[in-house]
């Protein structure tokens, strides 16, 4: 506790070749409105450029400043290290690209003051390199017991990406350095939610407040992890599943809070397994083998079983993968996803980008258009409206953007694949007769483990065939 009587807030900043950015995120730590006491700890991940002699510079003139220097060893290890170096009573973590707003630390602190909370979570602004800003955060501050909040706010935090950005949020040092709650450093990836996610588990009240504080600086396609290819991304996004799963078992969640994280879960495993279908060299035998394996996993096998999968899009998936037709999966995704290989935009766009005169964002839109319309892989781009300072999920809306997306139209997807299977499914399920009229998921002992009926078929054969009209499919139809 600080001479203020407010507790000491340390402000933990991990860097790796950060020359460029580092300095505004280290002064927007320096500058808090906060009138207790700071700490800023930057670890310098071996970095090669001139990030060590920016921070020093700062740290000259500002003792609050202190500077680590280590080799190269990930971003999390890098975290942790900073986490056993802080002497504050609470931490928050910063991206050396980010940067918070002067009052973010003080709204947090006074807000875990107040309402006694053991964590407290902000609204976040996503800065993408092209000027756009769309902004997530809740309409109201709520603060309740762990097991009250999480029913009632989970879903809703997922969606807006608040708890898997993490440095909008208030931890406390005690409760992490007691259950050693660090990140996992064996993971490129999801490392932030699993963090989130196993932290809450030890929190007995926690927080929200509507306050956006939190500026988080969102590269390009290619220029982050998270728009890249990583060979373990799926493997991390089943320990995200587990670890939801483990937050579940220590409170009495409602049947609809699990069965809308599992479907959440569910395309967010999926949306992993995508990307080696544009962002790999994989064969396609090895690519098969990738979703054999993943749906021979315990996790995911139980996650398929428990799955009440919700909208056409995710039926198709899930019966798929739930029925082993791995090949079909596979023959969708390459439809999908087949004409976005090898057409990541470089830097300064390709010659027939720049002979069309498409600028940097066209171009990385004309890259997210394809996988949009059917939106198997939505959970890390996502389907969005964007306007300034706000943001808008899309449920069947932007018929601007419909059509910009007619000039990817998937007309060479397999149709008689995903028709045949799912005229299977329906036919199988009715053989069986239903117990429970009201139930639509009341089939799922059926052979394909699937509720999909010939309802959900027609659905399908109206997405696709919008698709080969050239109408596109992103708003049609209505899950």
């Amino acid at each position: 506790m600080s001479d203020s009587g407010l507790p000491k807030i340390s402000v933990i900043i991990p860097a790796y070749n950060s020359g460029a950015t580092v300095r505004r995120a280290v002064r927007s730590a320096l500058d808090q409105t906060y009138e207790g006491e700071i700490e800023v700890i930057v670890i310098d991940d071996g970095s090669m450029d001139d990030t060590s002699d920016q921070v020093k510079e700062l740290a000259l003139k500002d003792e609050r400043v202190r500077l680590i220097i280590k080799p190269n060893g990930g971003v999390s290890a890098a975290r942790n290290d900073g986490i056993m170096a802080a002497t504050g009573e609470w931490f928050v973590t910063l991206d050396a690209d980010d940067y918070m707003d002067r009052e973010m630390v003080n709204a947090l602190c006074d807000a875990a003051i107040r309402t006694e909370a053991d964590t407290v979570m902000c609204g976040f602004r996503m800065v993408y390199d092209d000027g756009r800003r769309l902004i997530f955060k809740v309409e109201e501050d709520y603060t309740d017991d762990k097991e009250v909040f999480l029913d009632n706010m989970l879903v809703e935090l997922y969606d807006k990406h608040m708890i898997s950005t993490h440095s909008n949020q208030l931890y406390n040092t005690a409760i992490v350095r007691k259950n050693r709650i660090f990140y996992n450093e064996s993971i490129a990836v999801n490392e932030d939610i699993d963090y989130v996610l196993r932290y809450l588990k030890y929190c007995r009240t926690i927080g929200v407040i509507k306050g956006v504080y939190l500026n988080y600086i969102q590269h390009g396609v290619g220029e982050s992890l998270i728009t890249t290819f990583q060979e373990y991304g799926t493997a991390s996004s089943l320990l995200v599943l587990r670890d939801c799963n483990e937050l579940f078992e220590g409170i009495r969640a409602s049947d609809e809070t699990i069965d809308e994280m599992n479907n959440r879960l569910f395309l967010h495993i999926c949306s992993f397994l995508g990307l080696m279908y544009y962002r790999s060299s994989y064969s396609d035998e090895r690519k098969i083998a990738e979703i054999k394996e993943l749906c021979s996993k315990e996790d995911f096998a139980d996650l398929l079983e428990d799955l009440r999968p919700k909208g056409v899009k995710s039926r198709v998936a899930f019966l798929l993968l739930k029925s082993g037709r791995y090949e079909a999966y596979h023959r969708l995704c390459l439809r999908l996803y087949g004409n976005l290989q090898n057409r990541l935009p470089e830097k300064d766009g390709t010659s027939e980008e720049k002979a069309a005169g498409m600028t940097r964002a066209e171009m990385l839109k004309k890259c997210r258009e394809p996988y949009e319309m059917l939106g198997i892989y939505s959970d890390i781009h996502g389907n969005r409206d964007v306007k300034q300072d706000k943001v808008q999920v899309k449920h069947g809306k932007g018929a601007e953007k419909t059509e910009r997306a007619s000039e990817y139209a998937v007309s060479d997807i397999d149709t008689d694949v995903i028709m045949k299977a799912l005229e299977q499914s329906a036919d199988d399920s009715a053989g069986h007769e239903n117990e429970n009229d009201e139930d639509p998921y009341s089939y799922r002992d059926s052979v394909t483990g699937t509720g999909v009926t010939m309802e959900d078929i027609l659905k399908v054969r109206e997405l696709i065939s919008r698709a080969e009209s050239g109408k596109g499919g992103t708003d049609s139809p209505k899950s």
